[in-house]
């Protein structure tokens, strides 16, 4: 007698027509959400538009490695579309063929508020360059100890953040692994001597040192209380510059085109 049995059904994934619909609806609440948060650019938008040509006299200027370097920061800083390139310098000031080499920088933004000229200035023109040193002295001259060859740089930094409600412009710097373990080497090897920290060969923080710093965090607070009218505009200004790589030398000439 033959037997006949049927085979299992094999139950197989659940089409569900709404599931798409759902999908969509938790995309575009988590998208509205999203943008609900954001932060305002850094550059205020607006209808005003300015052109500039810089430079510099120091060799270590490079107009074809500076141009990106400015574009990025105009970008970071939310200034759509800014058109930035190396160029050579107009034909009357060319004084032998040699010198029409790219050696300037023409910057142009467009669509930013009348108010925020001084901070594209400053955006163009700000090495940011961040250096933690350490001195033997206790009470050292500021203005000449702490020059030299830092401890960290900006190539230690793994994020930086502008820190808000504060009467003076305060960056929070947080450092890479490998910068985390130089500054708690350094600091547990010179307790009682100064730990200064620059930012364009200004010094910012000179404290004595009390105990080694193992958690690899910063705290930077700029000018004095009363200086500047908004300074969490300031501090997030400070922390895109010094969150990116240095230009290479300070541009020594800006003109308005």
């Amino acid at each position: 007698m033959t037997s006949h049995m049927t085979p299992a059904l094999r139950r197989g994934p659940r089409c569900d027509a709404t599931l798409p619909i759902r999908s969509a609806r938790l995309t575009l609440a988590l998208v509205v959400l999203v943008a609900g948060c954001s932060e305002e650019p850094l550059v205020p938008r607006g209808n005003a538009s300015w052109s500039w040509r810089l430079g510099g006299t120091s060799p270590d200027f490079h107009a074809p490695m500076v141009a990106p370097m400015l574009k990025e920061r105009l970008r970071r800083a939310g200034i759509k579309d800014p058109k930035v390139h190396a160029a050579p310098p107009p034909l009357r000031e060319a004084k032998t063929p040699g010198s029409l080499v790219p050696s300037q920088v023409h910057v142009d933004v467009q669509g930013v508020s009348d108010e925020a000229k001084d901070l594209v200035v400053q955006l163009i023109t700000q090495v940011g360059r961040l250096g933690v040193h350490c001195v033997d002295e206790p009470n050292p001259r500021l203005d000449d100890a702490f020059h030299g060859d830092p401890a960290l740089t900006n190539a230690h930094v793994e994020r930086t953040k502008a820190l808000k409600g504060h009467s003076r412009p305060t960056v929070e710097i947080t450092l890479t692994l490998a910068g985390t373990n130089v500054l708690w080497k350094l600091t547990r090897e010179n307790v009682g001597k100064r730990l200064g920290i620059t930012v364009d060969d200004m010094v910012i923080v000179a404290s004595v040192i009390q105990t080694p710093i193992e958690s690899g965090t910063l705290e930077l607070t700029f000018g004095r209380q009363g200086d500047l009218e908004d300074p969490d505009r300031t501090a997030r200004l400070w922390a895109l510059l010094l969150g990116l790589e240095p230009l290479p030398a300070q541009p020594t000439w800006l003109e308005e085109r």
